[in-house]
């Protein structure tokens, strides 16, 4: 328990940190380094996902499958159509939080 609670602080450190950064360049009213920061965190997501799928087809004993070059650049168009629509969902979710927020 006390590994758990050890990494519970650092992540609460993290989050701290994060949001001093983001509270400090927005009292400076400068969007770049808010906007660098979403950048690499949506970087870091990305990586997550992709380290957790591989997990979770390594747990049941599945390899990641190579797929034929043939079907790489559908996949390829697939996986950057995917990406568009969950930004946009991920940006229309933020604005409908945004006006919740404004109303309760």
């Amino acid at each position: 328990m006390a590994d758990h609670d050890m990494w519970l602080k650092r992540l609460a450190e993290l989050e701290a940190s994060i949001r001093t950064f983001i509270r400090d360049a927005r009292s400076e009213d400068r969007p770049e380094p808010v906007d660098a920061l979403s950048d690499v965190l949506d970087v870091i997501r990305d990586e997550l996902f992709e380290d957790s799928r591989a997990s979770r087809w390594a747990v049941l004993g599945r390899p990641v499958r190579e797929l034929p070059p043939f079907l790489r650049p559908v996949a390829a168009m697939v996986e950057k159509c995917l990406q568009r629509a969950a930004f946009f969902s991920d940006w229309t979710a933020a604005g409908l939080r945004l006006r919740l927020k404004q109303v309760g």
